[in-house]
């Protein structure tokens, strides 16, 4: 004897309205759960979101080398002697480290005067070579970028940020025009695309040829008639970061006169290893953000089953005479596992259409950079049914079981 979907529909409507408070409060319990699972899961995605744009907007899978100083004594930087970086480092880096992808050299300085007919400001430059556009995040809006030829014949051109285009060239296209850099005469050749907020590096920044800035703007202070600020490179293989930074530090300390593991003497920064980092973070975060949803889910399903354990209690009769009439254990069984995850399902729904519609209100708020809008993905919600079902079978289960175990004798005896 099986029970229509309809029937069974009607049924677990009947069952909720005779237990309208209980039914609430349990329905509710998975409803909030659902809802704060996805929103709070959703808060950490979009923070992962936005810090994975801010990288990406450094460039992929990026690490920094900066000189740093050699310390003649531990614990003091007394009698330290300065390192320098040359051209030779960047070319011996890139021949000889197998774990490197790509090796880019940079030459510059920050806090330099710029002025056009009309206006003045100051801003940084940077030398660079066409293998710098390669791997860092510097979009071209018009014109051309700088080129191996620029280099070579060291031309006084330059590709400006935006922020120098909007300060220096208001209202009027830079390409072509000239751009004094303390005194000295540049053309602008291109014009690159704004990268994030206006403070942004790239933003703020004039590309020259890099024999060019070597000629004019040297490292302050460096003996070396090759000289370079830094270096910034791709590892061949992201995974083994560390493996490729441990070797380029042999190449320098063998170079410069120092030891391998000596970090004073060579600074740097590694982009993959601070985006495990953040991702670490956002990992325990969800944590336990997570555990208060699934904390609030467990007591919506102890709701759901204490409310279905006294409908079985309630219809015992109702189930011997099934039973007698010939109905089999596993029809009482799954009508009653049924009921219960028709109400957990349709209390999630509900779940699920409040966060997400709390996520959808959130994302219209600005966020400061660095933080963006929840972010509910199809992970999320993948992840958010497969909780849900997971409770549903599991406030299900015991009640069901309970209901198909009665026997019909003792059923139909309660009753005299």
């Amino acid at each position: 004897m099986h029970v229509s979907w309809r029937d069974l529909a009607a049924q677990c409507a009947a069952t909720l309205w005779s237990h309208k408070l209980r039914s609430a409060l349990a329905a509710f319990g998975i409803a909030w759960g659902i809802a704060s699972l996805l929103l709070l899961a959703s808060i950490g995605e979009g923070f992962l979101q936005a810090q994975k744009k801010q990288f990406d907007r450094i460039g992929e899978n990026l690490i920094f080398f900066w000189p740093g100083r050699v310390l003649f004594g531990q614990g003091t930087r007394a009698g330290a002697r300065p390192v320098f970086f040359n051209g030779g480092d960047f070319e011996t880096v890139e021949r000889e480290c197998s774990l490197v992808k790509k090796v880019t050299p940079v030459v510059g300085r920050s806090n330099v005067r710029m002025s056009t007919a009309t206006n003045n400001a100051n801003f940084g430059v940077a030398g660079v070579l066409p293998s710098y556009f390669e791997i860092r995040t510097a979009p071209l809006q018009a014109g051309r970028l700088i080129t191996a030829a620029d280099s070579d014949q060291r031309r006084q051109v330059a590709v400006v940020g935006d922020e120098i285009r909007r300060a220096l060239f208001a209202g009027r296209s830079p390409l072509e025009e000239t751009l004094y850099i303390n005194r000295l005469p540049f053309t602008v050749v291109g014009v690159l695309q704004r990268v994030g907020e206006a403070r942004s590096p790239v933003n703020l920044s004039a590309y020259l040829p890099f024999r060019t800035a070597q000629q004019f703007f040297p490292t302050p202070g460096s003996p070396d008639p090759d000289p370079i600020n830094n270096f910034v490179l791709q590892p061949v293989d992201p995974e083994r970061n560390h493996e490729t930074i441990a070797q380029v530090r042999r190449v320098l300390a063998r170079r410069h006169g120092f030891g391998p593991h000596d970090k004073d003497a060579v600074d740097g920064w590694d982009g993959i290893e601070a985006y495990r980092q953040v991702q670490v973070v956002v990992g325990v975060m969800n944590f336990f953000l997570g555990g208060v949803g699934a904390a609030t889910l467990l007591l919506g399903a102890v709701g759901v089953m204490n409310l279905m354990l006294v409908t079985v209690a309630e219809r015992t009769v109702e189930i011997g005479v099934r039973k007698a009439a010939g109905a089999a254990s596993a029809d009482i069984l799954m009508q009653f596992f049924l009921e219960s995850v028709y109400l957990t399902f349709g209390a999630g729904a509900l779940g699920f259409l409040g966060g997400w519609t709390v996520t959808g209100i959130l994302a219209r708020l600005p966020f400061p950079d660095g933080f963006g809008a929840p972010v509910i993905t199809a992970k999320l919600a993948l992840l958010g049914l497969v909780v849900l079902a997971a409770v549903a079978i599991a406030s299900a289960l015991y009640p069901a079981q309970r209901a198909a175990a009665v026997a019909p004798a003792e059923a139909l005896r309660s009753e005299l």
